[in-house]
């Protein structure tokens, strides 16, 4: 009787202890459409629900916008108090390694940085 009641404290026990798992967030996630530091086109998502995006892709009308996004499964609705036109729109793909945005003919694929 007392063997058993060892036992099963004992399983009792290392099951609550591996129950636990620590769980690190990712601060932030990039995409973008280079090498980190030669961009022309980057998307960074904050944990906090915020986000940066730069377009240099047009010289003339550079874009730099930040604010919050809205995450569905596979979405993502980037939300500007502007009223400047940009790629608002991203469908993440499923291992969440490219981010893809059409505007108009305009095609654009992110890759994730690591």
């Amino acid at each position: 009787m007392k063997n058993t009641i060892k036992f099963l404290s004992v399983i009792l026990i290392s099951l609550s202890l591996f129950s636990w798992t620590m769980i690190i967030p990712n601060p932030s996630i990039t995409y973008s459409s280079g090498e980190a530091g030669n961009s022309v086109i980057l998307l960074e998502l904050n944990e906090d629900g915020t986000y940066t995006y730069q377009d240099l892709s047009s010289p003339k009308k550079p874009i730099k916008l930040s604010g919050t996004y809205i995450r569905n499964p596979n979405r993502i609705r980037l939300e500007s108090t502007t009223s400047q036109k940009f790629h608002n729109h991203w469908n993440i793909s499923e291992d969440g390694k490219i981010a893809k945005s059409r505007k108009g003919l305009s095609f654009y694929s992110l890759m994730r940085l690591d």
